[in-house]
């Protein structure tokens, strides 16, 4: 494998750890999930005025900031999975006792509509592209969870608003024992007045990187 593709992989892999093979019991997810939040709440390096904005910046430690879009259609669909799996560890999100499990990991499956209906609240995208994640199931009519980590840090450095638009910039840091990378993101959302977001568009840039 070239230094370059490398590279490349090394990125994927550690801004996201979730395969279709790595599902795991429901306390371990949630306990996995707890611990990747934790890690991202060590954010002394933003300045305490844009700490309001770690709830939207956030996410992006996973894969819907694995690169740029203007366009949530043109986005993996599997990326808004983990992006609804990591808001179970919100207050946006509740896993429900009540949905079926899996057979094979006693995970919970996300029953089709409740996932939608959320993810749909802050991205424009249809079902018809949700349901190409290889983590939906047709049969069960619902999404396959488990969990989920990222040894990505985020940290805000400015934010701008104009009327319903804004935007928000940070510094993204991975450091690894053999893969260090650092980048800036651009995230632009619309705010409505009934107080939801939508997510417009992400940029990332200034991408550098190391293997070792």
């Amino acid at each position: 494998m070239s230094k370059k593709w490398l590279s490349i992989f090394c990125f994927s892999l550690l801004i996201i750890t979730v395969t279709a093979c790595n599902i795991q019991s429901e306390s371990a997810a949630l306990e996995e999930n707890s611990t990747s939040e934790s890690n991202m709440a060590d954010d002394d390096q933003t300045p305490q005025s844009l700490k309001q904005y770690r709830k939207y910046v956030d996410p992006f430690a996973y894969q819907i900031g694995r690169e740029s879009w203007d366009d949530a259609e043109k986005v993996d669909p599997d990326a808004f999975v983990v992006y609804y799996i990591y808001m179970g560890t919100t207050d946006e999100v509740e896993f429900s006792s009540d949905w079926p499990k899996d057979q094979e990991y006693n995970n919970p499956l996300i029953p089709e509509d409740v996932l939608e209906q959320f993810v749909q609240k802050h991205f424009d995208v249809t079902a018809e592209h949700l349901r190409k994640s290889q983590y939906y199931d047709a049969d069960k009519h619902a999404y396959w969870s488990g969990g989920i980590g990222t040894t990505v840090d985020l940290y805000t450095v400015g934010a701008e608003q104009t009327d319903d638009s804004l935007t928000i910039r940070y510094i993204g840091h991975i450091d690894s024992t053999d893969y260090l990378a650092t980048w800036d993101g651009n995230i632009v959302l619309r705010l409505e007045e009934d107080g939801n977001y939508k997510y417009v568009s992400y940029g990332l840039n200034n991408f550098h990187e190391e293997v070792f």
